[in-house]
């Protein structure tokens, strides 16, 4: 998926090796569950912005959107 080849079962998070240099590297396992979770992030913060609005007749999301400071401080938290 994603053009990230890995084995769905067999392949750890982390990759051991003996060289210090090349030590607890992430495998591209991880790699491609880290890339689902922030899509994941980036779509909880789109329906953030989205429904902020519940009135039947407020289409404009963006309307006063500076006005609210603790929503502010959430979506940049």
């Amino acid at each position: 998926m994603f053009g990230i080849p890995y084995d769905l079962i067999d392949t750890p998070l982390i990759v051991t090796s003996n060289n210090p240099l090349l030590a607890n590297l992430p495998s591209n396992k991880l790699i491609h569950y880290t890339f689902l979770f922030n899509t994941f992030m980036m779509m909880n913060l789109f329906n953030e912005i989205n429904s902020r609005k519940l009135g039947s007749k407020d289409y404009n999301i963006f309307a006063s959107f500076f006005n609210n400071f603790l929503f502010l401080v959430i979506v940049g938290g």
